[in-house]
Order: structure tokens, then C-alpha cells, then sequence
């Protein structure tokens, strides 16, 4: 990471939104006028600076045309993160909201097939995502379909093909993920891929109105969720 200011090199053009960890600005580079994304996060300690710098390193390791969202460059200055990556449009959960009742299953076909190379692409690298989920895949104008925030991602090794922890956002999450299993693989975010898949197909996914509890149980106890609305066999 660069340690000088940031703000010599680049311009603020407004605010995009903010998450839990990080507030995000569209930014302009004052050498070239390029239009780009900052993400800008204030760790609150040692432990939440280790997932960000995790999530560069991540990011930092994927090409360019892998379908997951590309670095620019990171600055670790006045004990603040800025991340500068490539700007997309807008979240999946956006366009799902907004346009549920209008898009064709061909383009849930094609959503689905970008996200599956993003996620193929990680895998291959024995990387697991374990957040996968609308917030987390971005789209622009051009038709591309992207991953990001990794701050949840892990590599695995060749002698641990397995990782034991409890994250994710719990209507997304795999039961192996909820119970606590000792050793869980890539197969996680297969599930969360399919609980997307069904949220652009009923516009939620399952359980999203059940308190938190409800949730866990029904994820753990009952059969997988099936698809009930609009779409061809």
C-alpha cells in the first residue's frame, strides 16, 4: 500500500453509498481525468483492518477480465484505508427492486452465467467468497457483471482444503456455514449462488421477513427453498 496522501491525485466527485465497513465515493484522477471508485474505510481496530487488507490481497490476485472487480491502486494513510477500484453502476439488489416484474429470463440466464465465471474463476484459485449475494455483485452500463467485497474471502491450501468459521449474511448462508461444521469447501458459495438465483427469480430470497432465528432454523432443518413464481421449468 502507498503511504502518501491520496487526495494530491485525486478529486472527489460525490458520494455512492456506504456499508458497514466503508463509505464509497466516486472519485476523479487529476492526472488523466479517470473516473474510478474509492472506498474509503476508518478500521475501528486491528481486526477489522486484517479483513480489508484481506480483501485487497484477494482483489489484488484476480485479473482483469475474471468478472471480479479490479484494484487500482490502495493508499494506508492517516491510519485510514482508500482503495481505488473501477467504478460499476449500480448493485444487483438495485435492479432486482427496481425492475423484479419486467426482466425476461433471459437476462436472469445471463446475470447468472457472469456471476458464475467471477465465482468459477475463484474457485479455481481455492478461494472462497462466502458472502455471495445480490449487495455483492456490481454491473454497469456495458453489460458487465462483477464480485466484489471480499472482505469475507479466504484461500485455501493444498494441505487445508477446508476453512472453520461462522460469516455471511444468514439467508445467503450454506447450513454447513450456520451449524458450525469443522471443515467446509468452495461448495458454500454454491449455495449462496443459489439463494441469489432465487432472489432475482422471486425478487427476495427465502425467509428474508423471518426474524433472524427463524431463519437459521429453517435454513438448518428444512429441505432447500424452491423457486415459486413466474419462470419456465
Amino acid at each position: 500500500m502507498l503511504t502518501t496522501d491520496p487526495s494530491k491525485f485525486y478529486d472527489i466527485i460525490g458520494k455512492l453509498g456506504q456499508g458497514g465497513f466503508a463509505k464509497v465515493f466516486k472519485v476523479k484522477r487529476k492526472s488523466d481525468g479517470f473516473i474510478c471508485a474509492l472506498k474509503f474505510v476508518e478500521p475501528k481496530n486491528d481486526a477489522e483492518r486484517q479483513i480489508i487488507i484481506n480483501e485487497v490481497g484477494v482483489m489484488r490476485m484476480c485479473d482483469q477480465n475474471s468478472g471480479i472487480i479490479k484494484v487500482i491502486e490502495t493508499y494506508d494513510f492517516k491510519s485510514r484505508l482508500w482503495i481505488f477500484e473501477e467504478l460499476m453502476d449500480d448493485a444487483l439488489t438495485s435492479y432486482i427492486q427496481t425492475l423484479f416484474k419486467t426482466y425476461s429470463e433471459k437476462i436472469v440466464k445471463y446475470v447468472l452465467k457472469k456471476s458464475l465465471e467471477g465465482l468459477n474463476y475463484l474457485h479455481k484459485r481455492h478461494i472462497i467468497h462466502r458472502d455471495i449475494k445480490s449487495d455483492n455483485l456490481l454491473m454497469n452500463t456495458k453489460g458487465e457483471v462483477k464480485l466484489a467485497d471480499f472482505g469475507y474471502a479466504v484461500q485455501l491450501t493444498q494441505e487445508k482444503a477446508g476453512r472453520q468459521s461462522k460469516v455471511g449474511t444468514v439467508c445467503w448462508m450454506a447450513p454447513e456455514l450456520i451449524r458450525g461444521e469443522r471443515s467446509y469447501t468452495t461448495k458454500v458459495d454454491i449455495w449462496s449462488f443459489g439463494i441469489f438465483a432465487m432472489e432475482m427469480a422471486d425478487g427476495d430470497p427465502p425467509y428474508i421477513s423471518e426474524p433472524q432465528g427463524r431463519v437459521i432454523f429453517n435454513i438448518v432443518k428444512k429441505d432447500p427453498p424452491v423457486i415459486n413464481s413466474r419462470w419456465s421449468q
